[in-house]
């Protein structure tokens, strides 16, 4: 079983992302940090926690982080994720467990400063904490073990055959959301010497997609919490409705992509993935946030393929063993 302390930013992709981790039995969830990104910190931690409650699992502590990029402002996406950050949870139990918590940074900085078996860090957000720690004791990058992002686009997305789902410095150049709002931040952790970095991109997360098909499948399980994680899915933002139309088989298909659960579905399987070992390294200036094949870069781990069946398989069984 691994330790893992998942960054996030929830969002209903990032939701489904601890739901797979709790229903999984390879992965122990130590903690999770929340920046904010797809809609502000205070929403994020509160989504964490109503996350947290919906499964049982209230024993799991949240932090929370950065409530904004290192150098530039925060561009939440409520046209995708909803106005709280996970529309079709309205039914869903409010926390009761609200209480403050040490700060992300503190809790990050401490983790791996003290602790005997360092846990892997997943990231599925901008990663202002985990730089902010790193900026404040450079010396943790050596315990972390290894850290999964979800992150970038090394390769053109399938949809539209960009190298991002949004636009950077207002023109047609496009970056890969987490990266392109904190992309000082993704440099930092590139740049450090965590021992292992593993990178799933747009590029992959684009072609791992819900949809009516998937809906029902779920549905099929026939449990509450199975039908309550179906409705949240399929309550799609005015943006993805826009943004995945081309791929849509009926006008009423609730497709978006799965990004986060993709992530920590790597730590449960990593061979139903494909790798391949490239440097990479962000831009800073005219492309910011996108993620370069560069020969000077940091040489990661780049995930390029996905068993989109076997994914699909480990997520319903994951949800079939909710237990709230």
């Amino acid at each position: 079983m691994k330790d893992i302390i998942l960054d996030c930013d929830p969002g209903q992709d990032d939701a489904l992302a601890i739901l797979l981790a709790l229903g999984s039995a390879d992965i122990n969830l130590k903690a999770i940090t929340v920046v904010g990104g797809n809609v502000s910190v205070d929403k994020c931690y509160l989504n964490a926690m109503k996350v947290l409650t919906f499964a049982g699992r209230t024993d799991i502590p949240v932090y929370r982080g950065a409530n904004r990029p290192l150098k530039q402002n925060l561009t939440t996406l409520e046209n995708v994720f909803g106005e709280s950050g996970m529309a079709g949870t309205e039914n869903w139990k409010i926390p009761k467990f609200f209480v403050p918590q040490e700060n992300a940074v503190d809790f990050l900085i401490k983790t791996y400063s003290n602790a005997n078996n360092y846990p892997h860090l997943c990231a599925t957000a901008p990663q202002t904490n985990i730089a902010q720690a790193l900026l404040k004791q450079p010396q943790i990058s050596e315990n972390i073990p290894g850290i999964t992002i979800m992150g970038g686009c090394v390769f053109p997305e399938p949809l539209r055959g960009r190298m991002g789902n949004i636009s950077v410095n207002g023109d047609d150049v496009y970056a890969e959301y987490n990266f392109a709002m904190d992309p000082e931040a993704a440099d930092i952790t590139l740049c450090s010497s965590i021992q292992k970095i593993n990178l799933i991109g747009l590029d992959i997360t684009r072609r791992v997609l819900y949809n009516g098909e998937v809906d029902t499948r779920i549905r099929k399980i026939g449990t509450k919490e199975a039908i309550m994680i179906a409705d949240m899915l399929s309550a799609i933002g005015p943006d993805d409705m826009e943004d995945y139309a081309p791929v849509k088989k009926t006008p009423t298909d609730p497709i978006r992509a799965l990004h986060d659960a993709v992530a920590m579905c790597y730590l449960v399987d990593d061979s139903i993935f494909k790798i391949e070992q490239i440097p990479i390294k962000i831009d800073l200036k005219n492309f910011r946030g996108q993620s370069l094949i560069a020969p000077e870069g940091r040489v990661v781990n780049v995930i390029r393929d996905i068993n989109k069946q076997a994914f699909f398989d480990i997520l319903c069984d994951s949800i079939a063993n909710l237990k709230r």
